[in-house]
């Protein structure tokens, strides 16, 4: 399955539907297109929903402050700061209700820090950094 994370639309007729694919994920919708043409399928599931709010990246928002504290706990236990955010992620999927995905092993993979978080899953990974933090313990600071 091809996903894309906001496709603008237009309706042409009645029942027609353009979409306008993100360049990043053309590939992967033409690639879908091929194979569900050679299996002669002409149908494919579509899904319409409002798209996430992408988190900030600013100085004072949520990214900065889970960036900046994944690094402060990775540079105290000798970790990389991937690890540590990742370690995050698995905590706050605990906790909150956060997108995930099956691999081809079939196991169940938390949405990465590529994809557009909403705030609730960044504030979520947020809070899981900070109960790292009090559970090495250490304390957190904020970057400027």
């Amino acid at each position: 399955m091809t996903e894309a994370p906001a496709c603008k639309y237009a309706r042409r007729s009645h029942g027609v539907f353009t979409f306008y694919v993100p360049p990043p994920y053309i590939d992967g919708f033409e690639a879908e297109h091929a194979r569900l043409t050679k299996m002669k399928i002409d149908q494919a599931y579509v899904k319409f929903g409002k798209p996430l709010k992408p988190r900030g990246t600013g100085k004072d928002s949520l990214n900065h402050a889970i960036h900046g504290y994944a690094s402060q706990i990775a540079s105290e236990v000798g970790e990389s700061k991937t690890k540590i955010i990742l370690d995050a992620v698995e905590m706050a999927q605990l906790k909150t209700e956060f997108r995930t995905y099956i691999d081809y092993k079939g196991d169940k993979i938390p949405i990465g820090e590529s994809e557009p978080w909403s705030t609730s899953e960044a504030s979520a990974v947020r809070q899981a950094l900070i109960d790292i933090a009090a559970f090495i313990p250490m304390t957190l600071r904020e970057i400027p």
